[in-house]
């Protein structure tokens, strides 16, 4: 467990402006929780958030709507050194929270800060903690140390035991709408007339978007996608895909084909040609059409294949360990056989 080093930004995202007023209104009305799950999935924003809310929960002069961005503890915040806002998470090569954690935790909350204000600690990938953890972090939540809040991130918060979400006041992170999406975009990324493309792509999560411009992820999607429409057309047999992409990550493949499906289905099911957000969608749509048979048919195989690309993706990012070559394997043979049976 370490003090957190990232300077803190000032404000949450636009879209997430109902949950930051409440979170104000609880702090303004001396109705704070120990304890607050911040849930949702990645690339909306959640990391942003957390950070903003640590900086106003640790800052002496808090106005209605944000830290002062003046005082001591802000000035501490922005400058990375803050004593009294701690972070855990995952060490290094580790996929869990371990039980040593959790107990250098107990032993730090139970200390008095250093400002002789409030303390902070920010949890990540909450999910990852192991049982023993979670029953050691339970006598937090059940005997929670004055003056401390905790903030729990996770992606997936089913993972989490039912007794840990019950003491946690959830915040939920939902996708914004494309309009209040697309204004944000517009303001941060230049020179892109593709951004409602981008945006499906990124399943219309904004950060994610930026994120996978910067990190050139966007490209391996694409790629990725443009496989999806090969082995659609049976250009490219799912097997030599899933046995020349050992380098790729199994669950980004899960969450694309996830998206894709989703989107097919929506077109499917509308005929509204916003879904067809880029070639590769549309190609692979006509291709289904060209082969003919039953539509019904074709809907309940993709809305099948949806659904077990989304607990792929669910049981690859958690503590099951599944086979990961095996998941991709079965995953593209099976997409292979809704295109082949049309």
């Amino acid at each position: 467990m370490t003090a957190l080093t990232e300077s803190l930004p000032g404000n949450p995202y636009p879209w997430q402006a109902n949950i930051w007023n409440r979170l104000c209104s609880q702090l303004a009305q001396e109705r704070l929780g120990h304890a607050y799950l911040l849930c949702g999935e990645r690339g909306l924003g959640k990391q942003v958030f957390v950070q903003a809310a640590a900086r106003l929960l640790l800052c002496d002069k808090p106005t209605a709507e944000s830290a002062c961005g003046s005082c001591q503890q802000c000035l501490m915040g922005q400058n990375g050194s803050h004593p009294d806002l701690l972070r855990i998470a995952p060490e290094d090569g580790s996929k869990v929270l371990k039980i040593d954690q959790i107990r250098a935790l107990i032993s730090t909350v139970d200390k008095t800060s250093h400002s002789a204000g409030r303390k902070v600690v920010i949890m990540e990938q909450a999910d990852a903690l192991n049982i023993s953890a979670a029953n050691a972090l339970l006598k937090i939540l059940e005997e929670p140390p004055g003056n401390t809040v905790l903030l729990l991130l996770s992606d997936s918060p089913g993972s989490l035991l039912p007794t840990i979400r019950s003491r946690c006041q959830r915040i939920l992170f939902t996708t914004p709408d494309s309009a209040t999406a697309l204004a944000w975009l517009g303001e941060v990324i230049n020179d892109r007339d593709d951004l409602p493309v981008l945006l499906d792509l990124a399943g219309g999560k904004p950060p994610l978007v930026q994120q996978l411009l910067e990190s050139g992820e966007l490209e391996q999607r694409l790629n990725i996608i443009r496989a999806f429409v090969q082995i659609s057309e049976g250009k490219l047999e799912p097997l030599d895909f899933a046995a020349t992409s050992r380098s790729l990550d199994v669950g980004s493949v899960m969450e694309y084909l996830w998206q894709t499906t989703a989107l097919i289905i929506k077109y499917l099911l509308c005929k509204d040609d916003r879904f067809l957000v880029s070639s590769e969608i549309r190609t692979i749509v006509n291709t289904l059409q060209q082969r003919g048979g039953s539509e019904d048919d074709c809907l309940a195989r993709l809305l099948q294949l949806n659904r077990s690309a989304e607990d792929a993706r669910r049981q690859l990012n958690g503590m099951s360990n599944p086979n990961r070559q095996l998941v991709l394997e079965s995953m593209m043979w099976r997409w292979a056989r809704i295109n082949a049976r049309g």
